[in-house]
């Protein structure tokens, strides 16, 4: 369903709004397109419920002089979205982002990225602003539409559109796009987030209590099927509202440098990747690389080194998938359904309440665990929650 309107201001200026509606599980999904945002390259105006979703795409209008595609994704939440006005006792505004904020702004990248031609150099920006929630209707799935859509609609180069939707099984009943309550029922199973397009899904997010795969691959087949019908309803909007994209000049690699890199690489690249430990796939590979760059030292007099240096990682890439997806082989020879070896070893410092070592093949995490009484709780207040947090995760990852 379509409505446009338009609305005069006393100064003559016409403000035209294009709403288009469809039903998510019954709910009405809205994606308001108008002069909102308007110096930004598209803007999308996302409802879903009384939860309202702002999302601006901005390009610009010169290549970066990096050797990766300058793509930023930002998800702002804002206190007043949920009415309220929180933070320290000094300062009453929105501090550093939350991490529901961070999960959420990370869900639409790790969505949309794949979709951009990887030789782009200008810089893109996607902000997501969460305007209002109504405590039922999660802003993430209305985000990742709305960033669709205005990149769908706006002249940058992209090559979506692409949705994703949230399945939680509750009890024996599976449930598309759950509002926040089904969540917090004792029936609660598992929750996945998927996204993708032309029936394959390229982002997935699961968590839960144990769950079958059967019951996994259920969810993400309904959440396929729901994914096909918001795109084909985007896919209606672009049609009618979508501007002409940008032609940009990609960063091009000369065919003779390619054509060098890759006759070297293709004989030697499998033996340096395919070791049992990660020591000597680093060394092997450190070795490789500096007679690779001397190789095409000596054939090229002015050699690109940024372009060496993608064509390295590129063929890496290419001979890992490849391997995995024709005969299941990984880097250090496992197959797909094995694991590396596992240790494991608690109590190891008598000052502590508790600590533990859990080690998989090269990966060690080392966990300590302190107990402390009722009045060191966290107060935790964010537009989504307000509660007491009392099992705090420290994490850090030294070099």
């Amino acid at each position: 369903m379509q409505v446009a309107q338009s609305r005069s201001t006393s100064n003559g200026m016409n403000l035209e709004k294009k709403q288009f509606s469809t039903k998510v599980n019954g709910k009405t999904l809205t994606l308001e397109i108008s002069s909102l945002a308007g110096q930004a390259n598209s803007a999308v105006l996302a409802k879903h419920g009384e939860t309202v979703v702002l999302v601006t795409v901005v390009m610009s209008k010169h290549d970066e002089s990096v050797d990766y595609l300058p793509l930023k994704v930002d998800y702002e939440e804002k206190f007043y979205a949920a009415g309220k006005i929180i933070g320290s006792r000094f300062i009453r505004r929105e501090g550093r982002s939350s991490e529901e904020a961070i999960l959420a702004g990370r869900l639409v990248d790790r969505a949309i990225r794949p979709l951009f031609d990887q030789k782009i150099r200008r810089e893109i920006q996607v902000v997501v602003t969460v305007l209002a929630i109504d405590e039922e209707n999660e802003p993430d799935f209305v985000g990742l539409i709305g960033a669709s859509t205005a990149l769908g609609i706006s002249d940058v180069p992209w090559n979506g559109p692409i949705s994703g939707v949230k399945i939680a099984k509750v009890g024996n009943e599976f449930l598309i796009n759950p509002v926040s309550s089904d969540l917090t029922k004792p029936e609660f199973v598992f929750e996945t987030f998927a996204a993708g397009r032309d029936g394959k899904i390229n982002m997935i997010e699961l968590h839960g209590k144990e769950a079958s795969e059967e019951d996994v691959l259920t969810a993400w087949t309904l959440a396929s099927q729901e994914i096909e019908k918001l795109i084909n309803f985007q896919e209606s909007i672009i049609k009618e509202v979508g501007k002409k994209k940008t032609e940009i000049d990609l960063a091009e690699i000369d065919s003779e440098l390619r054509a060098e890199a890759l006759e070297f690489l293709t004989s030697r690249l499998e033996e340096a990747v395919y070791q049992s430990s990660k020591s000597e796939f680093h060394e092997k590979l450190a070795d490789l690389r500096k007679s690779y760059f001397e190789h095409l030292q000596a054939k090229f007099e002015n050699l690109n080194h940024k372009a060496a240096e993608f064509l390295f990682e590129e063929a890496i890439d290419e001979l890992v998938h490849k391997q995995i997806l024709e005969k299941e082989k990984r880097p250090d020879g496992r197959r797909l359904d094995e694991v590396r070896e596992l240790y494991a070893e608690v109590g190891l410092f008598e000052r502590t309440h508790g600590s533990a070592l859990f080690i998989r093949g090269n990966t060690q995490a080392l966990a300590v665990t302190t107990l402390a009484p009722p009045d060191a709780e966290q107060l935790i207040e964010t537009i989504e929650t307000t509660g007491k947090r009392r099992f705090l995760l420290h994490y850090n990852f030294p070099p």
